[in-house]
């Protein structure tokens, strides 16, 4: 599996740094990492609804996966994602990911081809690998 810009915190999580980024494209410019995080974990949810956590499903697979990150990114909170990632990986999941540091959430469709590019070498490589074994 190939994901652009997939989050790996909760969907509540993930609600509460879409309201605090708000949008601005400039937020990484005007907060740190430390003061995401804590409006991640700490901030009243605004709806109530059941949550879920994508990463009680990613720890059941055994497929390969790849995640393509913009390090500007505004929907996700990708050092936290990542580090969720690096995780699962500890653990023996066979997932990998690429940080663009300097794209924001729509890596797929960027002005820069980079992504795709990568995206599809990774596939092609996963394919290979499979076929070998």
């Amino acid at each position: 599996m190939t994901i652009f810009s997939g989050s790996l915190i909760t969907a509540k999580e993930q609600l509460r740094f879409q309201f605090y980024t708000n949008g601005d494209q400039n937020f990484w410019e005007t907060h740190s990492e430390e003061e995401a995080r804590k409006h991640v974990f700490n901030d009243p949810d605004k709806y109530e609804f059941i949550d879920t956590n994508p990463t009680d499903m990613l720890s059941q697979l055994s497929i390969p996966g790849f995640w393509i990150f913009g390090g500007k990114d505004i929907q996700v909170p990708v050092k936290l994602s990542i580090e969720y990632l690096d995780k699962l990986k500890s653990e023996g999941k066979p997932y990998y990911y690429k940080l663009f540091q300097q794209l924001g959430h729509n890596t797929a469709f960027s002005d820069s081809e980079e992504p795709m590019k990568d995206a599809i070498k990774w596939m092609k490589n996963t394919a290979k690998l499979k076929n070998h074994k």
